[in-house]
């Protein structure tokens, strides 16, 4: 099953009141609001594209505790050791490039999302280059591009990475 973030039921909970409003839909004939879809945010490992990293490796050989975030553990590492763990991260994630692969359903459920008008947004720790490749083969099988994409290295790395909820506003915006 595909799993991804509808704005009406994520973003809106987590924007400050004044920006809600944009995210509420048709109000109903009796004067209720009615949630309208207004858009989708997918992650990528596990939800538009098949698992291919071992994360449990790539913790042993970047020297990271697993009960840490990676991203943030190599921040706080000396400057020798962090530059030796993000080469790793990036030797691994160099393969999972060429080993990626849609999830059954998902490239037909973002062609589904655009003929229904329907904006979809990717948000990921993923580098911009995986992006890119999975973009590559989200578009081959015939869905639309998306209309936003947060990589952890977009914006110059500016906007923090999730699960910090600063992506999902600018998604939002």
């Amino acid at each position: 099953m595909l799993r991804a973030t509808a704005f009406v039921s994520s973003v809106r909970t987590r924007l400050p009141a004044t920006g809600r409003g944009r995210f509420l839909g048709a109000v109903a004939s009796d004067g209720a609001t009615k949630p309208t879809l207004r858009g989708v945010i997918f992650d990528m490992d596990g939800t538009l594209t098949v698992p291919n990293l071992d994360f449990a490796e790539m913790y042993s050989r970047a020297g990271v505790d697993p009960s840490e975030d990676i991203l943030t553990a190599i921040e706080k590492m000396p400057e020798d050791r962090a530059r030796s763990a993000q080469a790793v991260i990036e030797e691994m994630e160099e393969e999972g490039r060429r080993t990626l692969a849609l999830r059954p359903g998902a490239a037909q459920m973002g062609a589904w999302l655009s003929s229904h008008g329907v904006p979809t947004a990717l948000v990921t720790r993923n580098t911009e280059a995986t992006v890119r490749s999975l973009e590559e083969l989200w578009e081959k099988a015939g869905a639309a591009p998306f209309d936003v994409t947060i990589a952890r290295d977009s914006r110059g790395g500016s906007v923090p990475s999730k699960p910090d909820p600063a992506s999902l506003g600018i998604v939002a915006g």
